[in-house]
């Protein structure tokens, strides 16, 4: 549940790094927003690199606490595809949505209907695959993924 407390931002520093994830704790003050962090996973998903980077607040999300059927944490503005069952009789149906705060509960946005609901799936059926910064092309995709499915 510790991972529930950690925030996730694109730094805005000048360096080669410039846009990539810093994840870690949020700081605001009067400089800023930065996050503190032991590590940053980069656009590569590789890089690791311990600091306290100043990021764009626009693009600051709070982990959920949860991750998906890859074991990704999951925060707020990752865009998740999930498999239902509506029978035992009946096919899968995807839903593509964005992950929400709203008031007091995590929430998800269906991307194509905009209707807010709370709750979510199991972890073995979510699935990250994008985030609504680098991948706002993924917001209107929920016709063209049940079209192929």
């Amino acid at each position: 549940m510790k991972d529930r407390y950690l925030f996730r931002g694109q730094r805005l520093d000048n360096t080669k790094y410039k846009g990539n994830w810093a994840i870690g704790g949020l700081v605001s003050n009067y400089f800023g927003y930065h996050i503190h962090q032991h590590e940053v996973t980069g656009k590569d998903m590789n890089t690791h690199i311990t600091g306290n980077f100043e990021v764009d607040p626009a693009t600051i999300g709070q982990c959920t606490g949860l991750k998906d059927k890859n074991d990704s944490l999951i925060f707020e503005g990752d865009i998740i595809i999930a498999a239902e069952p509506n029978h035992p009789n009946e096919d899968i149906q995807l839903e593509v949505f964005t992950v929400l705060w709203y008031r007091d509960c995590w929430g998800r946005e269906n991307t194509k209907t905009k209707e807010f609901s709370t709750g979510f799936y199991g972890s073995g059926v979510m699935e990250i695959i994008g985030n609504a910064h680098d991948n706002p092309e993924l917001l209107e995709s929920e016709v063209k993924l049940n079209e192929n499915n």
